[in-house]
């Protein structure tokens, strides 16, 4: 397995990491059989072309974002360093300003964290998807062009590294090769927030560059802003689910349970988010049963914020959550 250095980030290869089944963690049984796992592929030409496949074959941004000339990555560059210089602003990032520069400044690098990582650890522990991988990166970029020491003396203040649309195209998928459980942190001794550091990239990304995936984005948020639901669920459509779930519980078990909708006065609120009752209906549906038998007051709402409590926004970009 190659070793990839903090610097490479930038290197003008097309792809800086070629992920192979064999180093990958093996899944437990009965998924562990050679047969049952899908062989790795190369991205397709059309691909490359489109979408930033530099990282490791794969995409987590599906938008065609890639620039094609050299002025369109000098603009590139240049609006992620403005965009990075608001990041690092008490008026522009007010909200985590603090424990972002605190993060940012005191890692010692111990690497304590990277065994605490999934990703990290299921991949056969390529360097790339270690937590502090993308935070040194990002380290390294804001003290080489965005302190004064670093603009005097380059890399003997920051480290080496060069931003180029390379390094742009890698940092914004490589901000998508995290869960953001933030278990990294936790493992932390001192606290250092690496989570946190993947979260400001991406929200530079979305709120500075319009750039992120589109379930969450196109799909999601703002989808939900203009339905009421991220998924697209409408009040009508979600009666029309509770129909049928009432008739799943009739088909399957021969009860005829009333599911109450608006129900005034009701104990019990029952909430969920609209991908349960478009995906998985027999969860709420298990719920309606055991309310019955329990014979508790309860009822769903109709209203979107009650059948949808979900906000995507919180992934990727503080704007979109608030």
């Amino acid at each position: 397995m190659r070793r990839i250095r903090i610097e490479d980030i930038g290197s003008p290869e097309d792809q800086l990491v070629k992920l192979r089944k064999e180093d990958l963690a093996r899944l437990p049984p009965p998924y562990d059989k050679p047969e049952m796992e899908p062989d790795l592929k190369e991205p397709r030409s059309d691909w490359r072309e489109k979408y930033a496949t530099d990282l490791d074959g794969y995409i987590a941004i599906d938008i065609p974002w890639k620039p094609k000339t050299k002025e369109e990555e000098e603009k590139l560059v240049n609006r992620f360093l403005e965009g990075l210089g608001k990041l690092l602003s008490k008026e522009g990032n007010w909200t985590f300003l603090q424990p972002l520069l605190l993060s940012l400044d005191y890692c010692a690098k111990c690497q304590t964290c990277n065994e605490a990582c999934p990703i990290y650890v299921m991949s056969g522990r390529q360097e790339i998807y270690r937590p502090t991988y993308r935070s040194e990166v990002l380290r390294r970029i804001w003290r080489r062009y965005l302190t004064t020491g670093g603009k005097l003396f380059g890399k003997f203040v920051s480290g080496d590294i060069e931003l180029n649309a390379k390094t742009i195209l890698r940092l914004g998928e490589l901000a998508y090769r995290c869960t953001l459980c933030r278990r990294c942190t936790q493992t932390c001794p001192i606290g250092v927030d690496n989570g946190l550091i993947t979260h400001e990239i991406r929200k530079l990304f979305s709120s500075e560059l319009g750039i992120a995936p589109k379930a969450l984005h196109e799909l999601g948020t703002v989808q939900q802003l203009k339905v009421g639901s991220s998924t697209g669920l409408t009040p009508d459509g979600f009666k029309n689910i509770v129909e049928f779930m009432e008739d799943m519980i009739k088909e399957k078990l021969g009860k005829n349970i009333k599911i109450p909708v608006d129900e005034k006065g009701a104990d019990i609120l029952l909430i969920h988010n609209a991908g349960e009752f478009i995906s998985w209906p027999e969860n709420p549906a298990a719920f309606a049963i055991l309310f019955e038998e329990a014979g508790l007051s309860w009822t769903l709402s109709s209203e979107q914020v009650a059948y949808d409590a979900v906000n995507y926004g919180v992934w990727y970009d503080d704007v979109q959550l608030a």
